[in-house]
């Protein structure tokens, strides 16, 4: 059954609710990027946004899914990091590098210096404090919906929505690409509690038909902290009419080969694609599309991208350049491009 408020609870709620906010503003205000520039024009990243961001093959999609990931965590948001082109030693490069600054080809070349891994530890401490999950196996909607409603992050990062793998395997592509879109976006919305008590009855019995394949220590551990999780979540959460809010979502698309050969890479919409594959544009609260630079040869820079803020609901829009550390796989400022020499003229 779909939540419905009458208007006089509408209104009600909402006063309610800002007046909550306003009472302790820092608590609800947005969460940072980790890119300035970014969080001055849209205000961070939202609790209940659909965030979506585009680029083409190699174009920074998973490092700019990286850079926000790591800002989130290190501000204690709880999250579901999903990889579905990446193992996770793979993910561990990232997630290390881009707190270490120690190059990924490090740990690929298994060159590690003294210095460095005394870097490397220094993140694994700060790694472990925060309050993640991380799969790299969760392919379709179904298992991705169970792990949400067991797990009950803040927020969902999932690279990337051309590897999910929709319910619906009969149909076309497109359609496919569209109803994971929707899906999606409906994690953002506010659902009634005694839904999330059904999912919940439901993972109990999952995790129940599994016990015969566990050691009973990890069974007692698994089920121990899935209750703390759900207590602290409805502590967190728990209001006047019984509902639940919504969660952040933050996921990434391929720009397809047809529009990088028509140009319109940087665009919001293909007007000449099918209308599921423009679904996630269509649906987000803030769509965001990653170009290359050029510079003055006409020719792509390796350290910079060029970030389009295309579809906004919460906010104007705009372009700005930051740059790109492929080592790190992690994105910075424009004030700490002025200081690399090599990228004094980007504006």
């Amino acid at each position: 059954m779909p939540v419905v408020l009458r208007s006089k609870t509408f209104a009600r709620r909402f006063m309610q609710d800002l007046a909550v906010k306003l009472a302790d503003p820092e608590r609800y205000r947005p969460w940072k990027s980790g890119i300035t520039r970014l969080d001055e024009i849209t205000g961070g990243i939202g609790k209940a946004w659909y965030i979506v961001v585009v680029a083409q093959l190699k174009g920074g999609k998973t490092g700019w899914l990286t850079t926000i990931n790591k800002a989130l965590a290190i501000q204690k948001v709880s999250y579901l990091n999903i990889h579905l082109e990446m193992n996770f030693e793979q993910m561990a490069w990232r997630v290390f590098a881009g707190m270490s600054g120690v190059s990924m080809t490090s740990f690929r070349d298994l060159v590690v210096t003294p210095e460095e891994w005394s870097r490397l530890e220094e993140a694994q401490k700060e790694i472990e404090e925060w309050n993640g999950y991380y799969s790299e196996s969760a392919e379709s909607l179904s298992e991705i919906k169970k792990l949400v409603y067991t797990l009950e992050p803040e927020v969902i990062v999932l690279d990337y929505l051309g590897l999910t793998k929709s319910d619906n395997e009969y149909a076309s592509l497109n359609m496919q690409l569209g109803e994971i879109s929707r899906s999606l976006k409906m994690m953002t919305k506010m659902v009634k509690t005694s839904e999330i008590e059904d999912r919940r009855h439901e993972m109990l019995l999952t995790l129940e038909g599994a016990r015969s394949y566990m050691e009973p220590d990890d069974f007692e551990l698994i089920l121990d902290g899935l209750r703390m999780k759900w207590a602290e979540e409805d502590d967190k959460y728990s209001d006047q009419n019984n509902l639940s809010r919504g969660r952040t979502v933050i996921t990434a698309q391929q720009t397809s080969k047809e529009m990088v050969r028509a140009g319109l890479s940087g665009k919001t919409l293909d007007s000449t694609a099918p209308k599921d594959s423009n679904k996630p544009f269509e649906d987000c609260d803030l769509g965001i599309t990653i170009n290359p630079v050029l510079g003055p040869d006409d020719k792509p820079v390796s350290n910079a991208r060029e970030i389009n803020i295309a579809v906004s609901r919460v906010s104007d829009v705009g372009k700005f350049t930051v740059g790109y550390n492929g080592a790190t796989a992690t994105f910075f400022d424009q004030a700490d491009i002025t200081k690399r020499s090599t990228l004094d003229w980007v504006r």
